[in-house]
């Protein structure tokens, strides 16, 4: 198996532990963070106050903080099978 190919599959088995980074990260427990993470998106979208702010720098340090990120990881979780084709196709055109 080629060094590539074992990186694709370690990131289809678990997105490189995730998870277990974000509980540590964040310091939650693992039915919290599923939770978390499904709710990630809706959360995040909830959150955005138009162009009412005057500071966008305010709204990503104090309101959006750590959903951003699990809007990220959310994402890179449900989307392994995604990602792994585009780094396979990649492969092919390298």
């Amino acid at each position: 198996m080629k060094k590539d190919d074992f990186i694709i599959k370690e990131f289809l088995d678990d997105a490189f532990d995730l998870k277990s980074h974000l509980m540590e990260f964040l310091s939650i427990e693992q039915c919290d963070l599923d939770g978390f993470l499904e709710n990630a998106k809706m959360d995040l979208a909830n959150l955005h106050p138009g162009g009412s702010l005057s500071e966008a720098e305010d709204f990503y340090k104090e309101i959006v903080g750590d959903k951003h990120l699990a809007d990220l990881a959310a994402w890179h979780i449900s989307s392994k099978d995604y990602i792994a084709d585009t780094l396979k196709l990649q492969q092919r055109f390298c």
